[in-house]
């Protein structure tokens, strides 16, 4: 009869640290998983060039989280730019 109590009491065990074991990888997957999917923008600096055609803006900023951002417009004080260009890194691109 000892025996058998001892292997009820290990099943035991065993299930309740499978229990925890589950619920803890459930947490730590959908924790990592949500923080993938939000994507971040951080206003660094911005400055303003005057030119003959009217103005330059050149906006430095930081993007985190996941995924690519695209800008498809800039507005200054509620009106939209004309034409924009983006750089990455010094050099034209479409996607940050």
């Amino acid at each position: 009869m000892r025996g058998a109590v001892v292997s009820i009491q290990v099943a035991v065990l065993l299930v309740f640290i499978l229990a925890i074991a589950v619920a803890l990888a459930g947490y730590l997957y959908t924790t990592f998983y949500s923080s993938l999917q939000y994507t971040y923008i951080a206003l660094t600096q911005a400055y303003i060039y005057p030119t003959p055609s009217g103005a330059e803006v050149k906006i430095c900023f930081s993007v985190g989280g996941s995924g690519g951002l695209t800008i498809t417009g800039v507005e200054l004080d509620g009106r939209p730019a004309a034409s924009f260009k983006v750089y990455v890194r010094g050099a034209e691109a479409g996607e940050v």
